[in-house]
C-alpha cells in the first residue's frame, strides 16, 4: 500500500515538473479569476443587500457584466493558453512517434539485412559441402605411388589449393594471368563457390544499413572467420584474374584475406603483389 501511494505521489510530482510556462500562466489565470469572483461576491454580499439573489434585474445584469468582463477574460486567457499547450504536447507527441517509427524502421532494416546475410552464409556452407571431385592422391601401397580418390566438401578446396600450387610451379615461365585463367577454367566445377563469395561481399557493401552500430567490415570479418586458409588462398588467386576484378576490389576493401599468412602464397612475386595492393589501399 505504501509503495502504491509513493508511486502515485512520484507520478504527480513528475507531471507537475513537466508543466511549462504556459500551463503555469493558465493555472494562475484560473485561480486569479476564481479569487476575483469570490472577492467580488463577498464584497457585494457584505456591503450591499446580502446574497446576489436579493438584487433585482438591472443590478444583477451589472454584476454579471463585471464578472464576465474580468473573470471571463481571465478564464478565456487561460483557455487559450491551455489550447496552445495542448497543441504543443500533441506536436511533441507526434515527434516522438516519428522518432520511434524511425528507430523501428532502422531496427527492421538491420534485422532483415542480418537475416539475409546469415542465410547467404548458410547457402555458402551448403555449396561447399556439396562439392565433389575425383583426383589423384599419394598412396604408397600402389606401384605408381598415386591412386584415384574422391574428394568432398572442404577436402575439394584443399585439393584445389594443392593443384594450383603444383600447376604454378610446373609452369614458371607463363604469366600469372595465363596460369590462373587456365587453372580456373579447368576447375570451373567450383566457380559457383567463388561467385557466391563475391555476391555475399557485394551484398554487405550495398545493403548494410549505413547507421548500423556495426560497420560493413564487421560482417565481412564474420564471413572470413568461417573460411579455411585453403578457401582464402583460392579466393585470393581467383580475384587476381582480370575477369574477376570486382571480387578483387571487394577483397581489398574489406581486407578479406587478412587471416591468410603471406608465406601461404606461392612465390615472392605473389607476396609482393599482395603487399602492393595493401599499400595502395592504405
Amino acid at each position: 500500500m505504501f509503495n502504491k501511494t509513493r508511486r502515485i505521489k512520484d507520478h504527480r510530482t513528475s507531471t507537475i515538473e513537466k508543466w511549462g510556462p504556459y500551463e503555469w500562466f493558465a493555472i494562475v489565470a484560473i485561480f486569479s479569476g476564481l479569487a476575483v469572483l469570490l472577492l467580488f461576491l463577498g464584497i457585494v454580499a457584505f456591503t450591499g443587500r446580502g446574497p446576489i439573489w436579493n438584487y433585482d434585474g438591472p443590478e444583477t445584469g451589472a454584476i454579471g457584466e463585471f464578472i464576465g468582463g474580468i473573470v471571463g477574460s481571465l478564464w478565456s486567457f487561460a483557455g487559450v493558453l491551455l489550447i496552445y499547450s495542448t497543441l504543443k504536447i500533441q506536436r511533441r507527441g507526434m515527434k516522438q512517434v516519428r522518432l520511434q517509427m524511425k528507430r523501428d524502421r532502422r531496427r527492421n532494416e538491420k534485422e532483415d539485412f542480418e537475416r539475409t546475410f546469415f542465410n547467404l552464409c548458410t547457402h555458402l556452407r551448403a555449396l561447399k559441402a556439396n562439392l565433389r571431385v575425383r583426383g589423384l592422391r599419394f598412396d604408397a601401397s600402389v606401384m605408381s605411388g598415386m591412386s584415384q580418390t574422391s574428394y568432398e566438401g572442404a577436402e575439394v578446396l584443399k585439393y584445389l589449393e594443392e593443384m594450383l600450387r603444383q600447376f604454378v610451379v610446373e609452369n614458371p615461365n607463363h604469366p600469372l594471368d595465363d596460369q590462373l585463367t587456365e587453372f580456373f577454367d579447368k576447375t570451373d566445377f567450383a566457380a559457383h563457390y567463388y561467385r557466391s563469395v563475391y555476391h555475399i561481399l557485394k551484398f554487405i557493401k550495398l545493403s548494410a544499413p549505413a547507421d548500423n552500430i556495426h560497420p560493413p567490415k564487421f560482417y565481412a570479418d564474420i564471413l572470413q572467420a568461417e573460411l579455411s586458409s585453403s578457401e582464402l588462398f583460392l579466393i585470393c588467386y581467383n580475384s587476381w584474374l582480370p575477369r574477376f576484378s570486382k571480387l578483387k576490389v571487394l577483397r581489398i576493401e574489406f581486407d578479406f584475406i587478412q587471416n591468410l599468412r603471406y608465406d601461404c602464397l606461392i612465390s615472392d612475386d605473389h607476396r609482393a603483389l599482395r603487399r602492393k595492393e595493401e599499400a595502395h589501399e592504405s
